[in-house]
């Protein structure tokens, strides 16, 4: 009695796994943390009435880059609404 070894199996012939897509990417999941973090104590501090420098401040950022965070991120809302309050300090 011989055994015969069959050498050519499904594994063989399967194709290696997809790497896995760029959005469960360690960085690219660290980043948008980032990015709603960041929106987040934006929306904050534009609720208790912070102005745009001091809130750019707080975050680390210059008002310039705030302003552009918040276009590219689509949240012109916010950004009006940090403007306002900064207008109505300005007023004052």
């Amino acid at each position: 009695m011989q055994l015969q070894l069959d050498l050519t199996t499904a594994t063989d012939t399967a194709t290696p796994p997809a790497a896995p897509p760029a959005s469960v990417h360690p960085a690219a999941a660290r980043a948008a943390r980032v990015r709603a973090d960041r929106i987040e104590d934006l929306e904050w501090m534009a609720r208790t009435g912070e102005i745009l420098d001091n809130a750019a401040a707080r975050l680390g950022m210059s008002p310039k880059s705030v302003e552009k965070f918040l276009e590219r991120e689509k949240r012109g809302d916010l950004l009006r609404l940090l403007r306002v309050v900064n207008t109505r300090e300005a007023a004052a």
